[in-house]
């Protein structure tokens, strides 16, 4: 029987069925950020534990990172206490930080697509939920590697349905009387003939 490509990723990915009816899976890829990760890193210190695969958990600043100030020390002390704590935690335990001067720093949802950690058919975690929403539509096409773009080639024209403000084409004119095959004719003139109809019965 013919698989989808859910379940095609959905097994490659599964560790075991649990007594519960759940799936365990394989995580492939970690993003995590300075808001939910401190208590996670907290918790491997406490068991002393390390990060199974530091080389698939990759961590940006996101959430405190202040607009209208480039330069540290923020104004705002728990923004700068939360980026030092994530470049600590990150040092410590050995995983890469897109830290805000690289350049690569960045929304933690558009970083994996942007560094090209989000991939076709891997599984990817993380403490934002809206990181999942994107990326699942965002590949959902791509089976493989892009196409490199083409700077000569003309812009193609949009397809599909008018976008709002745009002005559908107009259909051509016809002459009076005249109908095209897949269109039905107007309901007064069918109502008209159905009078007609009804009064012929009646005078008959």
């Amino acid at each position: 029987m013919a698989k989808t490509l859910f379940q095609k990723v959905w097994e490659a990915h599964t560790v075991r069925k649990l007594p519960n009816g759940q799936t365990q899976l394989f995580i492939g890829t970690h993003l995590i950020h300075e808001v939910t990760s401190p208590q996670a890193f907290g918790m491997l210190r406490d068991l002393g534990l390390k990060v199974k695969y530091p080389q698939r958990t990759f961590a940006t600043v996101d959430h405190i990172v202040p607009t209208n100030e480039l330069k540290e020390p923020y104004s705002d002390p728990i923004a700068q206490e939360m980026i030092e704590a994530l470049r600590k935690n990150t040092k410590d335990f050995g995983i890469r930080f897109f830290d805000t001067n690289t350049g690569t720093q960045g929304i933690v949802h558009m970083v994996g697509p942007e560094q090209g950690i989000t991939q076709p058919g891997t599984t990817i975690a993380c403490g934002d939920p809206r990181r999942l929403r994107g990326h699942r539509l965002r590949h959902r096409h791509h089976a493989g590697p892009r196409r490199p773009r083409d700077p000569d080639a003309r812009p193609q024209p949009p397809q599909g349905p008018p976008h709002r403000g745009q002005r559908p084409a107009r259909p051509r004119r016809l002459r009076q009387g005249r109908h095209p095959p897949h269109h039905p004719r107007p309901r007064r003139q069918r109502r008209h003939r159905l009078c007609l109809r009804v009064r012929r019965l009646d005078l008959r």
